[in-house]
């Protein structure tokens, strides 16, 4: 699948099955993309219903972004072969963009199991880096370290 951006554009994930994404609120993963994606060109990818209703109320906050939920996997992967970075949680789509080389973050709950899944689920590119993300922190410490480890070339 050919993408119809012309320019860079940052994947967006916030989901999953190990751990979902309830543990990223919406007003964090706005915050998150705000900071670290700037002005760039979002696209929101997901799957079921609770990540395409997570993707539309993102979507409406960014005039540059794209809903591509619901699309078939191997066109989910093109999207995220193409990105120049990624923001999302620990999921399928972060080890495809891991696989795939694309820089970014990896969003890890940060709770009795977290050195665990950190050990066990890191992405397998030193670029894509994960971020914890515990419920006692300020939405800012979280932003604060997510732009830390965001690449910057």
């Amino acid at each position: 699948m050919k993408t119809m951006l012309k320019e860079p554009y940052t994947i967006a994930h916030f989901g999953g099955v190990t751990s979902g994404a309830d543990f990223v609120p919406l007003e964090l993963r706005l915050n998150l993309i705000r900071t670290l994606a700037a002005n760039k060109p979002i696209v929101i990818i997901g799957n079921g219903a609770i990540e395409k209703q997570s993707a539309v109320r993102l979507s409406r906050e960014f005039a540059n972004s794209v809903d591509a939920t619901g699309l078939p996997l191997r066109q989910t992967m093109a999207l995220i072969a193409g990105a120049d970075r990624f923001i999302g949680t620990n999921s399928g789509p972060m080890h495809i963009a891991a696989a795939a080389r694309i820089p970014g973050i990896g969003l890890f709950k940060r709770d009795d199991r977290y050195e665990i899944e950190r050990v066990k689920w890191h992405p397998l590119y030193e670029k894509l880096r994960i971020v914890p993300v515990h419920p006692d922190f300020k939405q800012s410490e979280t932003v604060e370290l997510a732009r830390q480890a965001w690449p910057t070339n």
